[in-house]
Formats: structure tokens, sequence, C-alpha cells
């Protein structure tokens, strides 16, 4: 059976548009998984001959499960205007495939319809199962001490 880690590599993902600090300044961006450490949070992704940089498994966008992207287009449908609803169902079409190059494709797609991305894409971090537990020191909690 493969980890969680060996099933990452090789993953297309989306950098969170909304991510607020991109020291590599990749917001949009679509990239490769080239290598995972779960147990620190840090995912590597290469970006071609634009290198490679370092994110937080809840900085990065990757694509839902076919079903669950047909089920939020069929859902929505009635919300979704003739050409919204097309570029979803492009998208799903391109996920019914296991080779990595239409995934890339839906990704591109999705990257030039931010109003679509709720509906096919997901945090890595709640795909995988990683929960962000922030840690606080007690001494954190305790009131500075007062000068005598």
């Amino acid at each position: 059976m493969m980890s969680k880690t060996d099933e990452m590599t090789g993953t297309f993902v989306l950098v969170n548009p909304d991510l607020a600090h991109d020291p590599a300044g990749r917001q949009n961006q679509v990239g490769l998984v080239t290598e995972a450490d779960l147990d620190s949070d840090d995912i590597y992704v290469s970006f071609g001959k634009n290198g490679q940089s370092r994110y937080s498994s809840d900085a990065l966008l990757v694509l839902k499960s076919n079903i669950s992207v047909y089920n939020e287009m069929m859902d929505n449908r009635m919300k979704l205007s003739s050409g919204d609803f097309k570029t979803l169902f492009r998208v799903n079409l391109l996920q019914q495939t296991d080779r990595p190059a239409p995934n890339r494709e839906a990704l591109l797609i999705l990257k030039d319809h931010p109003n679509l991305q709720q509906f096919a894409l997901i945090p890595l971090n709640d795909k995988l199962g990683i929960n962000h537990v922030a840690t606080v020191h007690l001494n954190q909690l305790r009131p500075p001490a007062r000068a005598r």
C-alpha cells in the first residue's frame, strides 16, 4: 500500500490564489508535487523552469474527486450560467482519466475561472485529513510579571 507521502508525489496542485503570504509569489499557479514530508507539513512544488517552492498543505488546492465535482455541478446547475456549467463539465471529463496531464489541464482551466474553484477544488490538507492545530506554550497564557 502506498503512503500518503508517496501518493502526493506527481500530483498537480494550484497554489491558493487567496494565499496572504507567499514569499515565492506563486499564487494561482499550477505546479507539480515533487516531494512531501507530511510529518512536518512541507510540500515541495515544482514550477518547471521557474524553480521549486515549499508550501504547507493548506496553501495548496487539488481537484475534488470526479464524483464530487459531478455532484457539485448537478446540484448547482440552476445557479450556474450555461458557460460555467460547460466549463465544469469539461473539468469533470478531464478528471475521468488516471493520467496526470488532463488533471493539469483541469487545474489550468480552473485557474482562469476563480468563480468555479469552490465547486471543483479542495485544500490539500482537507483531502489528506491533516488538521492544523496551533500549539500554545503555557507561559504565553500567564500575564506578564509585575515589577516590585
